[in-house]
C-alpha cells in the first residue's frame, strides 16, 4: 500500500499540473496528490524521520527518498517544508565516506533514488551529498574504467563500449546488471 501510495503522488504530481488536462481530470489528480501527502505525512517514523515501516529489520533512505522527491513536486512545496527538511536529514545520516547513501543493502539503487530526491532540495547539504555520491555510482557501473567490475570469478570478458553490460549496474555477485 505504501509503494502504491508513493507511485501516486510522483505520477499524479506532474499531472495535476498539465494543460491538456480537463478540469474533472485535474481536480481529481490534485485530489489524489492531497491525499497521499496526508497519507504519507502520517506514516512518517517520528524518531527516525524517515517513511520504512520498520527500521529495525531493514532501512532503506531511497523509501524516504521517494517520499521527498514527491512532495517537492507538489506546488507550494519546497526545501523549506517540514517533511523534506526532516526527509533529507533522514537521509542525509546514510551518506558514507565513498559517497553512497544506504544503510549496507541495495547500495546502488538507494543512492541513485537518493540522488534523485536530493537534486530537488535546494540545501548546501544536499548538492555536497549528491556530488559525492554521483562519482559512488559511477564506479560501480560496468566498464573498461572499473577492471573489478563486475566481481564474478567467472567473468573473464572485458567490458568495453561494444559489450552489453557496458554501463550496467548489478545488484549481486552473479556477473550481470540488473
Amino acid at each position: 500500500m505504501k509503494y502504491f501510495i508513493i507511485l501516486v503522488l510522483l505520477i499524479a504530481a506532474p499531472l495535476a499540473g498539465a494543460q491538456q488536462l480537463s478540469g474533472e481530470h485535474k481536480r481529481k489528480a490534485e485530489t489524489a496528490s492531497l491525499r497521499a501527502m496526508e497519507y504519507l505525512s502520517s506514516r512518517q517514523n517520528l524518531q527516525t524521520l524517515g517513511f520504512d515501516d520498520d527500521p529495525e529489520t531493514q532501512v532503506l533512505p531511497a523509501i524516504t527518498a521517494l517520499v521527498v522527491e514527491g512532495f517537492m513536486l507538489q506546488p507550494g512545496v519546497d526545501e523549506r517544508s517540514h517533511i523534506v527538511i526532516q526527509g533529507t536529514r533522514y537521509i542525509l545520516k546514510y551518506v558514507k565516506p565513498d559517497g553512497g547513501i544506504h544503510d549496507g543493502m541495495l547500495q546502488n539503487y538507494n543512492t541513485a533514488i537518493c540522488i534523485s530526491a536530493l537534486s530537488k532540495v535546494r540545501r548546501p547539504e544536499a548538492l555536497d551529498a549528491l556530488l559525492k555520491a554521483q562519482p559512488y555510482l559511477k564506479s560501480l557501473q560496468y566498464s573498461d574504467a572499473n577492471p573489478d567490475n563486475p566481481n564474478d570469478p567467472g567473468f573473464d570478458e572485458p567490458i568495453d563500449i561494444d559489450h552489453p553490460y557496458y554501463g550496467g549496474v548489478g545488484y549481486g555477485k552473479h556477473g550481470r546488471p540488473d
